[in-house]
């Protein structure tokens, strides 16, 4: 070995940092697998009530499906609705939101962690007008 120079790895040392790298990486993407096909039941998980201010509401096509779906700019960031929404009554829906009001939404568990961190739009289970 010359000086200056870093001591090479040995093909066995090589070999099981590479077989630790993959098994990290397939541990990764299983978990990532598992958490979006879990997601819909997660969201179906745990569902409670929150009350938020409705800015606006707009029926818009959402997705690559082009479902229909209400979207609700609020004080709890952006609501979507889809559940029971579509073509014939997505925009009598938008238009029951009087602006600046307060509502209820129901959200699962999954919505519910996405208002606390605002990573993602959460999509309500259910509406009504808060008391």
């Amino acid at each position: 070995m010359r000086p200056g120079r870093p001591a090479a790895l040995s093909p066995r040392v090589t070999k099981r940092i590479g077989t630790i790298a993959i098994s990290v990486i397939l541990v990764v993407v299983a978990l990532a697998a598992t958490f979006i096909f879990s997601a819909p039941a997660l969201d179906r998980a745990d569902e409670q009530w929150v009350t938020c201010e409705a800015y606006s509401a707009h029926a818009v096509v959402a997705g690559r499906a082009a479902e229909w779906a209400v979207e609700i700019p609020s004080s709890c960031g952006t609501i979507w609705l889809s559940n029971g929404v579509d073509s014939g009554n997505a925009r009598a829906i938008a238009r029951d939101f009087s602006p600046h009001s307060r509502y209820r939404f129901q959200f699962g568990w999954l919505s519910r962690v996405y208002l606390q961190l605002r990573v993602s739009s959460p999509n309500a289970q259910a509406w009504r007008p808060a008391p």
